[in-house]
C-alpha cells in the first residue's frame, strides 16, 4: 500500500482556493505558505512537494508552525506551559 502524500492536504487547498477565486493567486498566499512549510518538514516524502523551494534555516521554525497549523486543524489544542497558566498582576 502506498502511504499517504502528508502535504496534500495542502495542495488541494491551494486548488480549491484558486478555483474559488477566480485563479488569483494574492487570494490564496496563506495555502501556499502553509504547502511550502509542510515541504520543508516533509520534502521529498510528499509528491506534492515536487519543485517547491525550500529554505533550510526556517526548517525549525516551519516545523512548529506546521505542528501547530495540523494541531488546529485536527482540533487539538496543545497543553498550555507553565508559563501560560501564570496570570500577571498589574498595578
Amino acid at each position: 500500500m502506498k502511504p499517504k502524500d502528508p502535504c496534500k492536504i495542502h495542495a488541494c487547498k491551494i486548488q480549491k482556493c484558486l478555483h474559488e477565486n477566480n485563479f488569483q493567486e494574492d487570494r490564496c498566499q496563506k495555502w501556499i505558505e502553509y504547502l511550502r512549510e509542510c515541504c520543508v518538514v516533509w520534502g521529498s516524502a510528499s509528491i506534492s512537494c515536487s519543485g517547491i523551494k525550500t529554505d533550510v534555516k526556517i526548517r525549525s521554525l516551519c516545523l512548529f508552525i506546521h505542528i501547530w497549523f495540523t494541531a488546529l486543524f485536527l482540533e487539538v489544542k496543545p497543553k498550555p506551559t507553565d508559563t501560560e497558566t501564570k496570570t500577571v498582576n498589574i498595578s
